[in-house]
């Protein structure tokens, strides 16, 4: 749905036409707020000053229609509403927004333009230099954030990988050493190996190698920002923590839950980070 916004107000809906025309005769679509005409019964208790016709125009039309009168060298429209939120940013604020456009939309860069105007603002050379130096810190610092949460995702998979090898070779020789973030799959198959026995050993023992082996295939893909990789190694993850939520053993599907998340998270900021490359 379109988002209309406050291009002109006036005192009365004659007083409008010229603009009402102009829209009119360029196909722009618009609004007209009449206040006047929502009061009628009670017109005489009503000051003229509250009476007041406004002109709303989409906003991604408030350039074009401000060009429009000045290409037929009449007065630019400003927009004289005091209700936008920029009228509350501070002279710095205001200059920012106009040395940065590509963070803001083409109405409120024009808007920024106007109220530096009616303030006598001029940005200084050293504030540009300032602002510029300030984002592009925030930049480098936003940059490290996503690469480490990315980093911290997909290192998961190897941890889980080398882990679960870990488990199933230590079970394997009778050992005691268990690492809790370790498939439950992979458990569940040595258990099934010391009932079993025979043949089974060496087929569970396979079978757990090429289990763990996939996830190192997910952190080597993950590490080159593939989405699938991550996508993959969530849900197989996901549903590894179910086997524990089965079983009730609710100290490791906490922590399941807490790789998961990491997981997740790292997920999430290459998304992000994909979406500001395609920007």
């Amino acid at each position: 749905m379109d988002t209309y916004i406050e291009f002109q107000r006036y005192q009365d809906l004659s007083s409008a036409t010229e603009l009402i025309d102009i829209l009119d005769e360029n196909e722009i679509p618009y609004q007209v707020d009449d206040s006047s005409a929502h009061f009628d019964l009670t017109a005489s208790s009503i000051s003229p000053l509250d009476q007041h016709v406004i002109i709303k125009i989409r906003e991604e039309d408030f350039e074009k229609v401000n060009g429009l009168f000045t290409t037929d060298k009449k007065q630019p429209i400003n927009n004289s509403s005091d209700d936008h939120y920029l009228y509350s940013f501070s002279d710095n604020d205001i200059i920012d927004v106009i040395v940065n456009p590509e963070e803001w939309t083409d109405f409120e860069v024009t808007l920024a333009k106007q109220i530096s105007k009616q303030r006598g603002l001029k940005p200084t050379a050293e504030f540009v230099k300032s602002t510029r130096k300030e984002k592009i810190e925030e930049e480098k610092k936003e940059a490290i954030m996503t690469k480490t949460s990315i980093s911290m995702g997909y290192a998961w998979f190897l941890w889980i990988a080398i882990l679960s090898i870990i488990n199933t070779i230590d079970f394997t020789y009778h050992k005691r050493l268990f690492f809790i973030f370790g498939l439950g799959i992979t458990q569940v198959v040595d258990g099934a190996m010391k009932i079993l026995k025979g043949n089974f050993v060496i087929a569970g023992f396979v079978f757990n190698i090429i289990i763990s082996f996939l996830f190192f295939v997910f952190w080597y893909y993950a590490k080159k920002k593939k989405q699938w990789a991550f996508i993959v190694g969530l849900v197989l993850y996901g549903l590894d923590t179910i086997l524990f939520i089965l079983v009730r053993d609710w100290l490791s599907t906490g922590f399941h839950i807490f790789v998961l998340l990491g997981i997740g998270f790292g997920y999430q900021s290459l998304l992000q980070n994909n979406k500001k490359t395609v920007a």
